[in-house]
């Protein structure tokens, strides 16, 4: 999220899987859409270790359990 016009940031691995724990019924009804894995361009910046650690928004009424990785890395670019 908010990355510089000027900047390209690739994110290694490109995906993550998420485990949620919730109803049957509820369960049924999410799609990959309904999750939303963050990063602010800010937290990349000010990073010292080589990774950081996405934000997740999973829809209401559920739970999350694990995620793998729990570690993105990255590589920053320059758009030419």
């Amino acid at each position: 999220m908010n990355v510089p016009l000027d900047k390209e940031v690739l994110l290694i691995p490109p995906k993550v899987n998420v485990s949620l724990r919730g109803g049957v019924e509820k369960l049924a009804q999410i799609s990959s859409n309904d999750i939303k894995v963050n990063i602010e361009f800010g937290r990349i910046e000010s990073d010292t270790l080589g990774f950081v650690i996405p934000e997740y928004i999973i829809p209401e009424e559920t739970t999350l359990l694990k995620t793998e990785p729990q570690k993105l890395q990255y590589i920053i670019k320059n758009k030419q």
